[in-house]
């Protein structure tokens, strides 16, 4: 796939394209949040293009969209995209790899989402500290704690 994929971005005219294994985010930026909607409807109609001319198909029902706004700029402003001629819906937060992204570019739903996870693995240690030697539970921290806590900071 990833032959097929390298030169995808060369198809857009108005988007960064970044790709990691089977993911692809297109990112579209401007002032005006009607022109980026523009901008970003003509390079999805691009990306239909490219899909059809290299025989790849796209999963339009896992297709998301989020806008990164200010919460005022985003009650005033209805966006609409399209992908084929179908809509695609539009989200306040979506996870991608791994990090929540929330439309205020807040960091709540990324926390929340971490604190569960965290929750659940301080279940897990302690269950596991009655069975395991210091060495396992040190492995355990290691695959349940230290990876999401450093998740964000190794990727960027």
């Amino acid at each position: 796939l990833l032959l097929h994929t390298i030169d995808y971005a060369a198809c857009l005219r108005h988007s960064k394209a970044v790709l990691y294994a089977d993911d692809t985010a297109l990112l579209v930026s401007h002032h005006s949040l009607e022109e980026a909607e523009l901008l970003a409807n003509n390079d999805l109609k691009n990306t239909i293009t490219w899909f059809n001319c290299n025989k790849l198909v796209l999963n339009i029902k896992k297709t998301k969209f989020i806008v990164f706004a200010s919460d005022r700029k985003q009650q005033s402003f209805t966006c609409n995209l399209h992908l084929g001629g179908l809509h695609i819906d539009q989200v306040n937060t979506y996870k991608y790899l791994g990090i929540t992204l929330d439309s205020t570019l807040h960091w709540a739903p990324h926390i929340d989402e971490l604190c569960k996870k965290l929750t659940f693995g301080c279940f897990s240690l302690v269950k596991a500290r009655k069975h395991f030697s210091k060495q396992t539970l040190r492995m355990i921290y290691f695959g349940v704690f230290h990876t999401h806590l450093t998740l964000i900071v190794l990727n960027h």
